[in-house]
């Protein structure tokens, strides 16, 4: 919502800034806009004709981003330490049911980066299609999944039951609920975890989970800014409006959100005798890590936390 102060002298006004408002229902952040309360949403494609039908002045527009939903399987906890398990996940995911539940058709297959056209990093379809799982042949890609379930000792009497992470938002939850539909192809019964936003983080940097769903992406077409991610991702559908997350990586400073430096912060407290105080600057940050051990900044703070 843009915030204008009363001009001085004559009409108009001077523009102060923006307010974001954290609206958490969809339906009230609808109600919100068709009233004037906001200037500004993103909506989803379902709900995009009921905006226009209650507000048609409103300008609505519909446009490719590099945000994917992502399955995200943590490969160190059993049963997906086995390489065989995870590729029979793969191959039961039907990409395109996603793209035609969430937004009527309207999405792209990709990878990692932002599917082609759009994006110039996109991997070609020729190519593409060569993944397990990718091959437009579902049926095909599900009875060598479910072939696989079997050899594992899984099957339509012995079906493998576990919970389907995902954090508690709309853009989340939505596909999450697909996602464990699919599943039961395989002979697998999920069910669903909500997690809310402040642990959802959290629980992924501590591998606390076995099989979730979440959003990755950025507002730059290029590689450099995707980091190595910390367990295994397979973009699902490469077409949203919300921002996913960077996982923590390998040439990463100990930095804390705010960018304040708890490494440099617990040296000096530990300089001033203030241990207690010190650990707690630094112990909470390095526990974030999954990868990077071998950076400066981790081989100095292990003994540090030891001394601590």
């Amino acid at each position: 919502m843009s915030v204008r102060t009363p001009a001085v002298a004559g009409a108009g006004g001077n523009l102060d800034g923006i307010e974001f408002t954290i609206i958490r229902d969809v339906s009230t952040a609808h109600l919100a806009f068709v009233a004037g309360k906001l200037d500004w949403m993103a909506t989803s494609m379902p709900l995009l004709k009921d905006v226009k039908s209650q507000a048609p002045e409103a300008i609505c527009e519909v446009t490719p981003g590099g945000i994917s939903r992502n399955l995200i399987i943590n490969r160190d906890a059993p049963p997906f330490d086995n390489a065989d398990m995870r590729r029979a996940i793969a191959l039961g995911l039907d990409r395109k049911a996603f793209i035609n539940i969430i937004s009527e058709g309207q999405g792209d297959i990709g990878g990692v980066m932002q599917p082609l056209p759009e994006g110039v990093w996109g991997m070609p379809q020729d190519l593409l299609q060569t993944l397990p799982g990718y091959d437009p042949d579902v049926q095909k890609n599900r009875s060598e999944a479910r072939q696989i379930m079997q050899r594992l000792g899984y099957g339509p009497d012995r079906r493998l039951a576990l919970k389907v992470s995902t954090r508690n938002v709309p853009p989340f939850r939505d596909p999450a609920v697909i996602l464990t539909d699919q599943l039961k192809e395989i002979f697998i019964d999920g069910e669903l975890e909500i997690v809310e936003t402040a642990l959802w983080y959290p629980k992924m940097y501590r591998k606390d989970y076995k099989i979730g769903l979440n959003l990755t992406g950025g507002g730059v077409d290029d590689p450099d800014q995707h980091p190595t991610p910390p367990n295994h991702q397979w973009p699902l559908t490469a077409f949203d409006t919300h921002n996913g997350r960077s996982p923590v990586s390998a040439g990463t400073s100990l930095h804390a959100p705010s960018g304040s430096p708890p490494m440099s912060l617990a040296q000096l407290r530990r300089e001033q005798c203030c241990h207690s105080e010190a650990r707690e600057l630094l112990a909470p940050v390095y526990g974030w890590f999954i990868e990077g051990f071998g950076t400066p900044d981790f081989k100095q703070a292990k003994p540090l936390l030891d001394e601590l």
